[in-house]
């Protein structure tokens, strides 16, 4: 049986989550990319909605006094929808130009941050503070080992015969 979650559980789970959004966010905020702070505090936050919503309307189902064994209640079909959901987020953040793609870390930063924001919102908290540094740790951080798109050590400009690419 699933704990009484309170209205102000859940709340804290809200602000909790759009801070560990915000904390992913920071860098891309910082590096002028589309996805930013806002951005990651609304996936994050919204994931955790959707987790406690179902957790509310279960508790809602059990204390009424209709049946609700007629209605598939599945918290893992929430799940796939918010990964589904943000997924087509992730894709308007990534582009092709020129045989050179981008977005991709701020499309796998807003993916990771709905996960971490469906932990918060099922009552998890440590591990989604571990998973939101990690998060943070490899974009900015990492970010510094990254080779420039127009230096790599192949040719010095760009991918190998980037110059013979035809765009599509």
């Amino acid at each position: 049986m699933l704990d009484t979650l309170t209205e102000v559980e859940a709340t804290g789970r809200f602000i909790l989550a759009a801070l560990l959004g915000a904390l992913i966010g920071f860098d891309r905020e910082r590096m002028n990319k589309a996805a930013g702070i806002r951005t990651h505090m609304l996936v994050a936050m919204g994931a955790a909605l959707f987790m406690v919503g179902t957790q509310l309307f279960i508790q809602d189902l059990s204390a009424d006094t209709i049946d609700p064994s007629p209605l598939r209640l599945d918290p893992v079909a929430v799940i796939a929808g918010i990964v589904t959901g943000v997924g087509f987020i992730g894709a308007g953040q990534i582009f092709h130009d020129r045989g050179n793609v981008q977005g991709l870390t701020s499309a796998a930063g807003i993916w990771a941050t709905a996960g971490i924001g469906m932990l918060v919102g099922m009552g998890h908290y440590v591990v989604p503070v571990i998973a939101t540094l990690l998060v943070f740790l490899i974009i900015a951080v990492l970010a510094r080992f990254d080779l420039a798109p127009d230096a790599t050590p192949e040719t010095g400009s760009g991918s190998p015969g980037a110059a013979h690419e035809e765009p599509r």
